[in-house]
């Protein structure tokens, strides 16, 4: 306890020397001085008695230790104030200066806190009893925040102010303000304390309104410069803004990702049994369909349960289903029917349990798709049927232009299109995003919504527009993929064959909408190549994309792999292991030797369609091996000028 006392009135003496010499210059202490001192030391020993500051703490938090400091610093205000006030009624001595007085209370209240920081080693991990909390890299940040901004908004309106005793004494004012405001509203708590973005910045809005509240009263209470004041207030209005997104951006970054990057974790692909799966065909009219089962037949109790209830009013939907699969073969109480974007109603199901899962809700509404598509894989048997909707950005622009006149349509459509498809996709705005809105109405298209489900281990089976929506029929083939390079971001990497048979992951601009790789058995299946060698009708481009193939810019990226040394300018076209089979086994062995290029040959033989890059390549290779060190030069410069010259182009 006596340590405690010495120390204390250590720093209450060296507090008021302090700021009686950024009044006046010196340490010189006039009659009229030595009384306020006399007075000033007194009651705050008083206080501090009476406060029970100096008495040992069994609490290990700081919130707790430091409960009766705070109390003796508000009683020390409050008594000398009073004492003073008394005294300078009778004329007993001079006026003191309120400069000298408050701000070394506040500066000792401020080094008291340091102190007890430093020798109690309080623990941070949980809350007091009280609801306090100190972190101190919440502290440290805010700190730099607000003192770069007090700084600078002094600096920039008058330079010589920086070194005025009144700016400094108003400095420490504020300081001592904002951190005792900070640890009595939980300002400095850890970013980890709150689970909610929303409960997170309702502590820092309190601590910024009455902090604000304070330093009003003290500017209106204390005559400090003019120019101080305006600057403190103007600077009381850029903190808040400042402070919150730094916060905000530390909550964002440490919390679980909400939004749809692949996460390996999610696939749980240990639970899943490996399996082939053999088609279960069988027909209708003809043609076809896919069944369940070929041995039970359930009657027409889901037949009538979906006419009859739930597509009621979409005869059409209806039809197309019953086109698909055969639904005779499903078994009821095997099949679910539900209208909710809640991941919950899946997530409740036993896995391997359903033959049929059908949700009638858009996907739009759903927070994290991907997790949803590889619950409802979970849930389903070998070869079970998952059946939904969703409302593409192609039929969303529609409804736009169908609501408003044609010019205001487009410009809430790029609103929406901003709000709902770019920011879902930007790195530290997204969980913003995805806090604020909880993924719902988010805009997507079809090829993405397609290329998730193939990544979800589906197969897509029937797909069709109706009305506002556009509803699909998958299949569960397999189990999830576990590739963690989808390509989601504008620069992705393909997993391709390079030199001596090694995989390589090329870079390229994104040019389709995001997991449409994951589409190409889909659309070779359904549409064929198209006579450019592309495969035909890939509703899979954007419209940027299709600028950026039309000048060869998606491939730019490549350049990377050049700098890496995994390929070269010019070379033969680095292939996936599926296009690599449509090669003559022959000829593989002839193009492992070589390095992959950026420009391939069949550029400069202006050769397009599939049998003719494989003709392009090996025509290249034949004259590499006999001239290996012109040919490529040669090629290349063909390359260039027939892409100059538009007389190919990318796509």
């Amino acid at each position: 306890m006596v340590p405690k006392i010495i120390v204390d009135i250590l720093i209450y003496l060296v507090s008021f020397l302090f700021m009686d010499y950024f009044r006046r210059g010196n340490l010189y202490l006039s009659h009229n001085d030595f009384v306020t001192l006399y007075l000033y030391l007194l009651i705050a020993g008083f206080t501090s008695l009476i406060s029970a500051k100096y008495r040992k703490s069994s609490s290990k938090y700081f919130s707790s230790i430091a409960k009766p400091y705070f109390t003796s610093f508000v009683l020390s205000l409050g008594m000398i104030s009073i004492v003073f006030k008394i005294l300078l009624s009778y004329n007993v001595f001079v006026s003191p200066s309120r400069f000298v007085v408050a701000g070394s209370l506040f500066l000792s209240f401020l080094l008291e806190l340091i102190w007890i920081a430093i020798i109690s080693k309080p623990s941070h991990k949980k809350h007091s009893v009280f609801g306090l909390e100190f972190s101190p890299s919440a502290f440290f940040i805010d700190f730099v925040i607000i003192f770069w901004l007090l700084v600078y908004g002094i600096y920039t309106s008058n330079s010589r102010l920086i070194n005025e005793p009144k700016v400094i004494v108003s400095f420490f004012i504020f300081y001592v303000i904002w951190f005792i405001v900070g640890i009595f509203t939980n300002h400095f708590e850890s970013t980890k304390k709150k689970s909610k973005y929303w409960a997170f910045v309702w502590v820092h809005i309190k601590a910024y309104i009455i902090f604000l509240a304070l330093i009003s009263f003290v500017i209106f209470l204390v005559p400090i410069s003019q120019v101080i004041n305006d600057q403190i207030l103007r600077i009381l209005t850029i903190y808040p803004f400042w402070s919150l997104v730094v916060f905000s951006f530390l909550f964002l970054s440490q919390k679980p990702d909400l939004t749809d990057d692949v996460k390996t974790k999610m696939f749980r692909i240990s639970e899943l049994k490996n399996f082939t799966y053999s088609p279960i065909v069988s027909k209708l009219n003809g043609k076809e369909i896919h069944s369940f089962s070929n041995n039970i037949n359930y009657g027409t109790s889901l037949i009538e349960k979906l006419q009859g209830t739930y597509l009621r009013n979409d005869k059409d939907i209806f039809k197309f289903i019953e086109s698909s699969i055969n639904l005779s073969s499903f078994d009821p109480l095997q099949s679910m029917v539900i209208k909710s974007a809640d991941i919950f109603n899946i997530e409740v199901v036993p896995d391997e349990n359903l033959e049929l899962y059908f949700n009638l809700h858009e996907i739009n509404d759903v927070r994290r798709i991907n997790n949803y598509f590889i619950e409802i894989n979970h849930r389903l048997k070998n070869g079970g049927v998952f059946i939904g909707c969703v409302e593409p950005i192609k039929l969303r622009y529609k409804r736009f232009i169908k609501k408003y006149p044609f010019y205001l349509a487009n410009f809430f459509y790029l609103i929406d299109f901003c709000l709902n498809r770019i920011l879902p996709k930007l790195p530290f705005i997204k969980k913003i995003y995805f806090s604020v809105s909880k993924g719902k109405n988010r805009a997507i298209s079809l090829a993405e919504t397609l290329g998730r489900i193939y990544y979800c281990g589906f197969e897509v089976i029937g797909v069709k527009e109706r009305g506002d929506f556009c509803y699909f029929i998958a299949k569960k083939i397999k189990v999830p993929s576990s590739d963690e390079n989808p390509s989601y971001s504008p620069i992705f990497k393909m997993k391709r064959i390079g030199k001596n048979g090694k995989f390589i992951f090329v870079y390229k601009f994104r040019t389709m909408y995001p997991y449409s790789e994951y589409l190409q058995d889909f659309i070779l299946k359904n549409f064929g190549y198209a006579d450019n060698g592309k495969p035909a009708n890939d509703f899979r481009l954007t419209t940027w994309g299709k600028f950026f193939r039309k000048y060869w810019l998606d491939e730019l990226p490549q350049l990377i792999n050049v700098v890496k040394g995994e390929m070269k300018l010019f070379g033969i076209r680095p292939l996936s292991e599926r296009f690599l089979k449509e090669y003559p086994s022959e000829f593989l062995e002839l193009r492992k030797k070589q390095k992959p290029g950026c420009v391939p040959p069949y550029v400069a033989l202006l050769k397009q369609d599939v049998q003719e890059y494989i003709n392009s390549e090996m025509i290249y290779l034949k004259d590499k091996e006999k001239h290996p060190y012109t040919t490529d030069i040669k090629y290349f410069s063909k390359a260039v000028y027939n892409i100059l010259t538009n007389k190919i182009r990318s796509a």
